[in-house]
């Protein structure tokens, strides 16, 4: 039997990585063996552990993990008790399972929260597996509503998260997430900051000061410059936002839009019909006038009465109706729960018939893209990665696949895979970049992409990439016209992304070249003079102009600008 007792830090080592940040632990392993996980929990594991419970994630192989157990054994060997996360395992065990079987368990102390559990979310990217984990409480309900609309869902209530329910069973992929119900209730009150290990969360105040170190001087003390390091400032990050798409509300329902077993109605169903078309189109009434309190009352009614049973269930146009009334409803009354509601809808839909084409998949795709840009809008990236994870087993329209293909590279930043990401976006970018932006369905996905490679060496502290990736963007970039500023030449499409100004100017900042940094912290004042972080700009100008023996007058103008646009900081 082999026991190995671990400390991991967050650092790469072989072919296994662990990371830990915002209270979740990821594990990014090879692709084979594949293992399954399992959480368990165990009232007294002993030894790194002591006597207290543990709450433990669980690798299971059905033969013997080279490539893991050695990346563990590397983890071993490099661990450094000062930079370990603060969230760690207090234990990690290996041993043989059955005749050829192998288990990996990590153990996490519960001793001082006993009524914590272990959730986990599995996915893999092109080349990795990732195990993301943490911990989560037992017992933790939603709110109850007075309103009993919040409570009917398809006919039914959803089971609250309780001990009694096995939450500790809630682990699996992401398709897990999107085809199971208590899954999916949980990861839509999860939002995720992007896994950053060099957040400035982590390294607020370090500033490399290259200049400092290069000599001594002979100047006396008291006459010395007082030198000083650049405030350090995160970088601009600016999400391509998608534009809401409309679900068309005109046509009336017909016989034809009901189950075909219902469609040939006999004479003593006639007024059943006619009851039924009555209430289905007074809903698209209520809709089209924005009444949606009245639209979901209405419904409610509708699905209680006798007609329920005739509803068009394999219709997806009234999916994608039922879920916009609740979620339009959940922005006139501030109520998330009905946001969930609507999005739990259209999981339904999307499940029950994508994969049928004809005219109909419009509508699938409505209710598609639209669960996309509400999880992402809301930071759920979790749920919106599980979409994205579905629907790569169907095709579909070519402009909602050239979203999809944008935003896989997208989940990944936000996710904080970022070599992922990397890889994503510049094929992304590759397969577009020799052909006009005419030619593209969303003209801005192209530099977004483009744009976001540099993003991701910033975010990465990897400045001189950063600075390439922006240049090569600025100057390389596929583009329908381009203006003037200080000599260069730059995309009109910077205009709708001036943050790309800012990170390549912080990055300059950062490997010392100061006046090119100036320059682009006055192209963005000049393309985005109205941008909410323009304060932020006009006080590193000032900053900048200090450091730089400008005249003390540009000094205080730049930053009486400041103070002037944004008194409020």
């Amino acid at each position: 039997m082999v026991f190995l007792v671990l400390l991991i830090i967050p650092s790469a080592y072989g072919e296994i990585e662990f990371q830990s940040l915002n209270g979740v632990n990821r594990i990014r392993g090879p692709l084979s063996p594949l293992p399954k996980i399992q959480v368990s929990s165990s009232s007294a594991r002993g030894g790194g552990c002591g006597t207290g419970p543990t709450r433990d994630l669980k690798l299971q192989f059905d033969e013997k993990p080279s490539d893991w157990l050695e990346g563990m054994q590397s983890l071993l060997s490099k661990k450094n008790g000062k930079n370990s996360p603060r969230m760690f395992p207090c234990e990690v065990s290996a041993h043989p399972k059955g005749e050829r079987g192998y288990e990996i368990v990590l153990s996490y102390s519960a001793k001082n929260s006993p009524k914590d559990f272990l959730q986990t979310l599995v996915f893999k990217t092109s080349d990795r597996l990732v195990i993301d984990h943490w911990m989560a409480r037992f017992g933790a309900k939603k709110r109850a509503s007075n309103n009993k609309a919040t409570l009917a869902q398809n006919g039914k209530n959803q089971p609250l998260l309780t001990p009694g329910n096995s939450p500790l069973k809630m682990s699996g992929t992401l398709l897990d997430v999107f085809e199971d119900n208590t899954e999916w209730d949980k990861v839509l009150g999860t939002k995720v900051v992007a896994f950053d290990l060099n957040s400035p969360e982590l390294d607020r105040f370090r500033w490399p000061q290259p200049d400092a170190e290069l000599g001594i001087s002979t100047e006396p003390v008291e006459r010395r410059k007082l030198a000083l390091p650049y405030l350090d400032f995160p970088s601009l990050d600016q999400s391509l936002e998608f534009e809401e798409k409309q679900l068309s509300l005109k046509n009336s329902f017909t016989v034809e839009d009901l189950d075909k077993k219902h469609r040939n109605l006999n004479q003593t169903d006639e007024k059943q019909f006619e009851a039924l078309m009555q209430g289905m189109n007074f809903l698209l009434l209520l809709s089209r006038n924005n009444d949606w309190l009245k639209a979901q009352k209405a419904l409610e009614i509708l699905e209680k009465s006798q007609l329920r049973a005739l509803l068009p269930t394999e219709n997806p146009r009234w999916w994608a109706l039922k879920g916009l009334i609740f979620i339009k409803l959940s922005f006139r009354t501030e109520q998330k729960e009905f946001r969930d509601q609507g999005l739990e809808i259209w999981r339904t839909g999307m499940r029950n018939l994508a994969g049928r084409g004809g005219p109909q998949t419009e509508f699938i795709e409505f209710m598609m893209v639209e669960s996309v840009r509400y999880l992402l809008r809301d930071q759920v990236t979790y749920a919106a990665a599980a979409i994205l994870a579905w629907a790569q087993a169907f095709s579909w329209s070519q402009e909602v696949e050239e979203r999809f293909g944008y935003l896989t590279g997208e989940i990944y930043f936000q996710l904080g895979l970022y070599s992922d990401a990397f890889a994503s976006f510049e094929k992304f970018y590759q397969m577009r970049s020799d052909k006009p932006l005419s030619a593209s369905l969303d003209r801005r996905l192209v530099p977004a992409s483009a744009f976001r490679l540099g993003d991701i060496m910033f975010r990465q502290n990897k400045f001189v990439e950063a600075r390439s990736e922006y240049t090569r963007a600025l100057t390389q970039l596929s583009t329908m016209s381009k203006f003037a500023f200080e000599g260069g030449w730059f995309p009109e499409e910077v205009a709708k992304f001036p943050h790309v100004f800012f990170n390549r100017s912080e990055s300059s900042l950062r490997l010392g070249f100061e006046q090119q940094a100036l320059k682009d912290l006055r192209a963005f004042v000049f393309v985005a003079p109205n941008h909410p972080q323009i304060g932020l700009v006009l006080f590193r100008i000032g900053e900048i102009l200090q450091n730089l023996n400008a005249p003390e007058e540009m000094v205080m103008n730049a930053w009486r600008e400041c103070v002037f646009r944004v008194p409020e900081t």
